[in-house]
């Protein structure tokens, strides 16, 4: 007789392949022209898209049973300016719902991820669809406020002051 826990693993298992074919269904029908790549218990599909960040990776993480899709943007931080896209990203981040802007202190890398916790139902494609527009219209009111920190035109305060909408671009 099978245990709790190897029974849990193999219906978690089961619940993240299923996730992965509904994924690469909605991803094809929506015309993303996705490309598929699997590693043990990870599959992810990339995807190029217009917009300041081209490069798109949905990801389920089948034995989790977690949804990630990361938007990445076409622009690194320099070394001198990853302190202040720091503080931009804290400000940023901190009014933010359902997703949030990362960086990595390495090489000035910028994203920004969306998230779903699919543990014991099925992933709904309503909810992928959802946290894609989500980040999408987040993307919308971030990115250029970001621009501006790493052009240094405005400081970190001003800049997400912009994003939130609270104050003009300078």
């Amino acid at each position: 007789m099978e245990n709790s826990e190897t029974m849990s693993s193999e219906r978690a298992r089961n619940n993240g392949l299923q996730a992965v074919e509904m994924l690469r269904a909605f991803l094809t029908r929506m015309n993303f022209d996705p490309k598929e790549e699997t590693v043990p218990d990870t599959s992810a599909f990339s995807m190029t898209l217009e917009g300041p960040t081209p490069t798109v990776i949905a990801r389920i993480l089948i034995d989790k049973e977690r949804f990630t899709v990361h938007f990445y943007f076409d622009r690194k931080a320099a070394p001198e300016l990853r302190t202040k896209v720091a503080e931009f990203i804290t400000r940023v981040n901190y009014g933010l719902v359902g997703g949030n802007l990362e960086m990595s202190f390495g090489d000035g890398m910028l994203r920004y991820k969306s998230a779903i916790d699919f543990t014991g139902i099925e992933l709904a494609e309503v909810l992928v669809r959802n946290a894609i527009l989500s980040a999408m219209e987040n993307l919308g009111t971030i990115s250029e406020p970001l621009w501006d920190v790493l052009d240094g035109t405005l400081d970190p305060e001003a800049a997400a002051a912009v994003a939130r909408g609270e104050a003009a671009a300078g």
